[in-house]
């Protein structure tokens, strides 16, 4: 089985549980890297502000909510510094291989917590 259909197959199990992340739909199909990883990104930023004014308008931002997201934006952002830089650097083919393994794994770990 290809990676291709392996992470389809992942995200269509994953989005029964949890919403489904839209990088294994951008990163599975055909393209160039540079255009998926924009289509990713902004599909990413456009999802964001739609699921902080849903917490905030339900009520779940809590002193808890803000030290977790001042004690995780510098892991973030190492984590958008390292990819960026690793896709400069990497062949096409070693990043897009990279990425199937970091979605499936993102994914295994939706599924267990």
């Amino acid at each position: 089985m290809d990676c291709h259909r392996l992470t389809g197959r992942l995200a269509s199990r994953i989005r029964r549980y949890r919403r489904s992340h839209p990088g294994a739909l951008f990163y599975g199909g055909p393209g160039e890297a540079a255009v998926q990883r924009a289509n990713n990104i902004i599909a990413v930023s456009a999802l964001v502000p739609m699921v902080l004014v849903t917490i905030i308008y339900n009520g779940n931002i809590t002193e808890l909510t803000l030290i977790r997201v001042l004690l995780l934006i510098p892991i973030y952002m190492f984590g958008t510094w390292l990819g960026a830089r690793c896709f400069k650097k990497a062949p096409a083919q070693i990043f897009r291989k990279a990425v199937f393994v970091l979605l499936i794994a993102i994914g295994i770990s939706a599924l267990a917590f």
